[in-house]
């Protein structure tokens, strides 16, 4: 599954930019996350994502004069939200080397990919800074107390402000100098080489593949007892044949999970908050699986926590009819 945080511990410094741990990261690092997820780049870890990340900066904030703003006094790009001004510097930049959004073991979206996402991720950024109450850049007013999100997309750049753009990015990899990205290296060596593994076994097909069809129909009516509870088949006939043929059924959604647990394609961990202890379960990456599909089928009924529902549903009785014999 590819996560979506805002991980400091990979910077020069990380106490610096969360200097209240309790309530997360600084402002300031918060705008360079949004800056990072619309422009589809996942961290800050060696000289080719950050020379890409700023040139997409260049791009998507240039009707805020990005490059102008740089080689008047070092300044990436500046905006106002509400009556607040918010600046992001240079020294800001270096500060977040080691910034990561993603556990996406790609460094960053191919350029010509982003391009043709580049509006959406940039409405994307701005939604989610709003909800989580961050500053936005693209913000505008609409009334009274209201106001419109991510309204001033950003175009692909012309070949004239391309030069510019190459200029900009030259300056700032020569003013971060060599040191800082050797520091870089050695910070994030461990984790590069987490990512790059990762990226091995999301290459490697699973052994086995769902096949709806290949379930026989006694099975699935023996399973759709033990999911909701013994006699529901003949209880509720019309509903069983409506969830066996809907693809989008919670049973089908169910007896997918209980076949995914069967063949290992999950991992369980432990979660600890204060004194309380639970359990979740994320999905082999290398599978094709929507989450949002088991919203609310947990035992408190909101949320996903797939752990809760495979007990909650008996799946633990469904895996083993389900097991494919080597």
């Amino acid at each position: 599954m590819i996560h979506y945080c805002v991980e400091l511990g990979y910077t020069s410094n990380p106490k610096k930019l969360m200097p209240k741990k309790e309530k997360g990261p600084s402002i300031d690092s918060c705008i360079v996350a949004f800056c990072l997820h619309a422009t589809g780049v996942s961290r800050l870890f060696n000289k080719d994502s950050v020379q890409e990340f700023l040139y997409r900066v260049a791009i998507i904030l240039r009707k805020y004069d990005v490059v102008g703003a740089f080689f008047k006094d070092d300044t990436i790009f500046s905006f106002t939200d509400g009556n607040v001004d918010y600046t992001i510097n240079l020294n800001d930049v270096i500060d977040h080397l080691g910034i990561e959004v993603s556990n996406n073991p790609d460094e960053y979206m191919p350029r010509e990919k982003w391009v043709t996402c580049m509006e959406k991720l940039w409405t994307n950024s701005c939604t989610i800074s709003a909800l989580c109450g961050m500053p936005i850049p693209d913000k505008l007013p609409d009334g009274l107390n209201s106001y419109v999100i991510g309204s001033n997309r950003p175009v692909p750049a012309d070949d004239e402000y391309k030069k510019a753009i190459e200029i900009f990015v030259s300056s700032i990899m020569k003013s971060i100098g060599e040191e800082e990205f050797i520091k870089l290296e050695k910070r994030t060596k461990e984790r590069r080489i987490y990512l790059e593994d990762f990226k091995r076994r999301l290459a490697i097909k699973p052994a086995y593949q769902f096949d709806w069809n290949a379930i026989s129909f006694k099975l699935k009516m023996k399973i759709y007892d033990i999911i909701f509870g013994y006699g529901a088949v003949n209880r509720d006939w019309k509903g069983f044949q409506e969830e066996m043929n809907e693809e989008e059924s919670t049973f089908r959604a169910l007896v997918y999970l209980a076949w995914i647990w069967a063949h290992g394609y999950i991992n369980t961990y432990q979660v600890q908050q204060g004194i309380r202890v639970g359990w979740m379960a994320e999905v082999d990456d290398r599978l094709d699986f929507d989450y949002s599909k088991y919203d609310g089928l947990s035992g408190l009924g909101i949320g996903v926590n797939l752990y809760s529902t495979y007990y909650e549903f008996h799946l633990d009785k469904v895996s083993p009819l389900l097991r494919v014999k080597k």
